[in-house]
């Protein structure tokens, strides 16, 4: 048996993909994740490939994050039990990205309020994480701006919102020359819903990638 710290630790670092995000958010310092991490790869070998940026996970990290994965699983269907199968209370899990969980949120808040005993856990993420966050299970629903052609994904229309194009006042987004001109703010959706919108509005373009990106956000919005 694992100690749940440890594979609390774990999870939310291959969640977070970050040491330093991980021991924000479970309130403990970095050096005790690190700790956690060793105590486990003693027990079951290397879990994670450290790299520059963030960690990946190895064969034997990607086993354990199933297993618990499927711990979580098990303990939510014993809460269920337990509480005598209430539909009004319990956690419910949710992954969206931006634009349309701030739609939502103020949704998501006044069922709250409507009901106490309901916990809303909700993260906002670009649509590949949203689908990684699904497919692995780490999230009971998700949003994305794509249909997801993965047989692990049950996928059905939600809604609909529009996708603009925007450019400083007084330029001119016409034609591909002045896009060109400006230049491009990244985004991590950004190249398929620049590829998407401007394959439209300009057939036989070189394409999004060929853009000068000239800086980067993660919240456009």
């Amino acid at each position: 048996m694992f100690n749940p710290h440890w594979l609390l630790s774990f999870r939310t670092l291959a969640e977070e993909g970050s040491f330093t995000r991980t021991a924000e958010r479970l309130g403990i310092t970095q050096a005790a994740v690190s700790q956690h991490i060793r105590h486990l790869e003693k027990r079951l070998g290397p879990l994670l490939v450290r790299k520059a940026r963030q960690p990946d996970l190895t064969p034997e990290g990607k086993a354990l994050l199933e297993y618990c994965l499927e711990l979580d699983k098990a303990e939510r269907r014993l809460h269920l039990r337990l509480s005598e199968s209430d539909t009004d209370g319990g956690e419910v899990s949710i992954i969206t990205p931006g634009s349309i969980g701030l739609t939502i949120f103020p949704h998501l808040l006044a069922m709250q309020v409507a009901n106490p005993a309901l916990v809303v856990r909700h993260r906002f993420a670009p649509d590949y994480e949203v689908h990684d966050a699904i497919a692995q299970n780490r999230f009971e629903m998700g949003l994305m701006s794509y249909r997801p052609d993965d047989p692990r994904i049950a996928a059905a229309w939600f809604a609909e919102e529009p996708l603009e194009l925007v450019v400083p006042a007084g330029r001119s987004g016409d034609s591909w020359s002045a896009l060109t001109g400006l230049g491009f703010i990244d985004h991590p959706d950004g190249l398929p819903m620049a590829t998407r919108l401007l394959s439209r509005r300009f057939p036989g373009n070189p394409g999004a990638r060929h853009l000068p990106v000239r800086g980067f956000s993660n919240q456009v919005g």
